[in-house]
């Protein structure tokens, strides 16, 4: 079976534009597994196809195909350098494992970067689109980063992929803890998220929310000033390698 791609884009307002009125909308066979290339889904409206259909796709992709979105001059040069420093400060070299990946966090949380020099590149080639566009560049938020960071390794540790949190009972069943901006504004103000796993560099996660329409709405609105950044990588985890990126103003 062929390699899909599914994004599910998760936008704070919005409504399924592609209503389904057939007796086996909520349904998916395998030959439709070969057909799809975007699953959207939106807040607040019915997804389309049953959670069975749904592990059926996500067992037929690629780990590092997946990502998820959400939205609720001299100075350029200036913003770059002192993005450069932000990412470093709110780095810091202690084992991942030393935080708690259960409850809501409290916001105090400093996970470590698993590569910072390619969190700044990231940073890098979005904001040259944005100035190529005519949009102002980004300038990195530490309190962003820590936000962001927190969420790829709780996802890792977890084993989930949503833009809420989760913890896995004594049952290994995920329950809910919070919700995305929940989670986000105790470590400081956000407007959107966007999330992926599975690819190790950021190139390639760039280009993966580049050519995905709701994560490229995220990353080139025009009201964002700020960015957080967080990549992180959990062996033995489902996908291995987890972003995040939070955006405000």
């Amino acid at each position: 079976m062929k390699n899909l791609i599914i994004l599910l884009a998760i936008g704070v307002l919005g409504s399924c534009s592609n209503e389904k009125n057939d007796e086996n909308k909520n349904e998916l066979s395998k030959e439709k597994i070969e057909e799809i290339k975007h699953v959207e889904v939106l807040i607040g409206e019915p997804i389309q196809i049953s959670r069975d259909s749904f592990e059926i796709l996500k067992n037929n992709i690629e780990p590092m195909k997946y990502g998820m979105s959400i939205s609720e001059d001299n100075k350029d040069d200036n913003i770059l350098d002192n993005n450069e420093l932000l990412l470093n400060e709110s780095n810091n070299n202690s084992n991942p494992a030393k935080y708690s990946a259960f409850g809501k966090p409290s916001g105090q949380e400093n996970v470590p970067s698993s590569n910072i020099n390619e969190e700044m590149k990231f940073v890098e080639i979005l904001n040259q689109e944005r100035k190529r566009k005519g949009l102002s560049i980004l300038e990195i938020d530490e309190n962003l980063c820590r936000a962001a960071r927190y969420h790829s390794y709780d996802m890792g540790v977890q084993e989930y992929f949503e833009h809420a949190s989760y913890d896995r009972n004594n049952n290994g069943n995920l329950v809910k803890v919070c919700g995305t901006f929940d989670r986000i504004r105790v470590f400081g103000s956000c407007n959107a998220e966007n999330i992926a796993a599975g690819r190790d560099n950021a190139e390639s996660t760039y280009t993966q929310w580049f050519n995905s329409p709701g994560h490229n709405r995220n990353m080139f609105d025009e009201n964002w000033t700020r960015i957080g950044v967080g990549y992180v990588k959990v062996d033995d985890s489902p996908y291995t390698h987890y972003w995040t990126t939070d955006f405000g103003y």
